[in-house]
């Protein structure tokens, strides 16, 4: 889904999601039950780099997920 919004130049955000996942279904002969989304939250700590050595800090934040998950029929699993 990422790489759709990538290719129409769309961004990649909770309304995205879920417009996409509303499109999906025919309303005619079709109900939306669920929506499952499966994803890592961003890492949050620090690494070396292997050539300089230096520290890198990596910021996470579930922000992206968190709103998801508050939205109605979503069901955010994170792994």
């Amino acid at each position: 889904m990422r790489e759709f919004a990538r290719a129409t130049g769309q961004t990649y955000h909770g309304d995205f999601v879920e417009d996409f996942a509303h499109r999906c279904i025919n309303p005619n002969d079709e109900r939306l039950v669920r929506i499952f989304y499966y994803d890592a939250p961003r890492y949050e700590g620090t690494v070396k780099l292997p050539v300089s050595g230096e520290d890198w800090p990596f910021t996470g934040g579930g922000g992206f997920l968190n709103d998801l998950a508050l939205r109605d029929r979503f069901a955010v699993r994170r792994g």
